[in-house]
């Protein structure tokens, strides 16, 4: 779904015949503001019968970590608290789903992955 315009997202997901409801899995590469912003709207997850899977340490670097400096970032907070109840974190490298898997990176948040 490349090329898809800000805030245009579901509609494509329609247009292709995948409802919110469809999606069962919901990766965060990083959490940057910009990457998990169909988390949630208005307080409730975008996809209520998806698990959402983050490494933990960019989770504790976002959203939880009390012992961080500075206090959690306020706009991930809002935007992944929803989806808390249905989360799964991870913490190494390894399988994903079926015929993927994840990987560090060493980029722009603490635990950056990519997913092959």
């Amino acid at each position: 779904m490349s090329g898809t315009p800000g805030g245009g997202f579901l509609d494509s997901l329609r247009a292709h015949g995948v409802a919110p409801e469809d999606v069962t899995d919901v990766v965060f590469t990083h959490l940057h503001f910009d990457h998990v912003g169909w988390s949630s709207r208005k307080g409730r997850r975008v996809f209520p019968n998806a698990t959402y899977r983050a490494h933990a340490a960019d989770w504790a670097h976002f959203v939880t970590d009390g012992r961080r400096r500075a206090a959690p970032d306020p706009g991930a907070v809002r935007k992944l608290a929803p989806v808390e109840p249905q989360l799964e974190l991870f913490d190494a490298d390894g399988p994903l789903a079926p015929g993927s898997r994840r990987q560090a990176t060493r980029r722009a948040t603490p635990r950056a992955r990519r997913c092959t």
